[in-house]
């Protein structure tokens, strides 16, 4: 049950309801499952609003680098793990350090949309290297994270050292 009303009922409260209920499924099916962040469909919808409006935005790309050999050393289930913490870091960082309107989103896989004010991107920017760069080798276990790097067999099958992951940022 999503939300119930009782007899006798107000015509337009019902009509609200359903309304509402019908955002939150909409908002539900266009958010990753997995971060719960917005996806692909409400990301466009963002950026085509912001532009309309002739918004002044800065659009930042955030990947992380060599997750895909992480996700592969340490299981599917650590790199879940590992998106869930990189959202969690988005949304604290935009509480503390973004505007009012920021918007977050999750594109796939290791990518990520940040869209902040030109004025607040460096900021913004510089806060989500220094948190995460302080805290992703708490991901690692300590003989990894004291190496600096994991091996893992690449493509050809032969092993490759891959350094722990670093976070690159395209605005």
């Amino acid at each position: 049950v999503d939300d119930y009303i009782s007899k006798p009922f107000d015509p337009e409260e019902l009509e609200a309801r359903i309304i509402g209920l019908i955002r939150r499924i909409r908002l539900t099916r266009a958010s990753n499952p997995l971060t719960g962040l917005p996806g692909n469909l409400t990301i466009e919808q963002e950026i085509n609003k912001r532009l309309s409006r002739n918004e002044r935005m800065a659009c930042c790309y955030i990947d992380l680098d060599n997750f895909k050999a992480f996700n592969d050393y340490y299981s599917f289930e650590k790199g879940d793990e590992c998106l869930q913490w990189v959202a969690k870091m988005l949304i604290d960082t935009a509480e503390k350090a973004g505007g009012a309107e920021d918007f977050i989103g999750h594109i796939g896989g290791d990518d990520f949309v940040y869209i902040t004010d030109p004025d607040n991107v460096d900021k913004v920017c510089k806060a989500l290297i220094s948190v995460f760069d302080s805290q992703v080798g708490d991901l690692y276990n300590k003989e990894d994270r004291e190496r600096g790097y994991i091996e893992v067999a690449n493509r050809r099958d032969t092993m490759q050292r891959f350094p722990l992951m670093s976070m690159s940022i395209g605005v």
